[in-house]
Parts: C-alpha cells; structure tokens; sequence
C-alpha cells in the first residue's frame, strides 16, 4: 500500500491512512473543508479524482462505507457525563 510506505502522518500511516468513522459535522472540522466537501460529494469506496490541498500536504481521499448514525439518548450518557463532571470538578 502506498498510504503506509509514503504517508507522513504517522498516526495514520500504520492504519494505512484510516481514518476510521467520522460523523458528518465533524468532517470539516477534523479534516478541512475542502476535504469535507470532497468527502460529502463522493459515493461510498471511491476515491477523489483529484489531489486536494490542504496547507502544505497533498491528499487523495476514499470514502469507505457509510452509514445513518443515531446518537445515544441522554439515558445512555448520563452516568458517563456524571462521571466527566465529578472528575472535572476536582481538578
């Protein structure tokens, strides 16, 4: 695979440059938004036709499979957030 032998991200490079699951809306944040429109536009397991900019790296970008996600109720997080909370209030 080229992404692992010539990658220059080296949190990315040992997954062969896998991302893993990005929600929609965090897509422009994580990865820009001329990356986040490419990714918008293509359908699933095809890559872009073009490299596309971003600062000084150069990509071409997949996207895999994707797929409706349905956040967690408040029920669900709640113990969670709890615990978030209690630990940030000793700090």
């Amino acid at each position: 695979m080229l992404r692992k032998t010539y990658s220059i991200e080296a949190n990315t490079r040992a997954q062969g440059g896998r991302l893993g699951f990005l929600l929609v809306p965090a897509v422009d944040q994580v990865l820009g938004p001329d990356v986040g429109k490419a990714l918008k536009i293509l359908k699933d397991n095809v890559h872009s036709r073009q490299v596309i900019k971003k600062g000084d790296r150069f990509m071409i970008v997949r996207r895999g499979s994707s797929r409706a996600a349905t956040p967690p109720s408040f029920e669900a997080v709640k113990t969670q957030l709890k615990s978030m909370y209690s630990k940030d209030s000793f700090a």
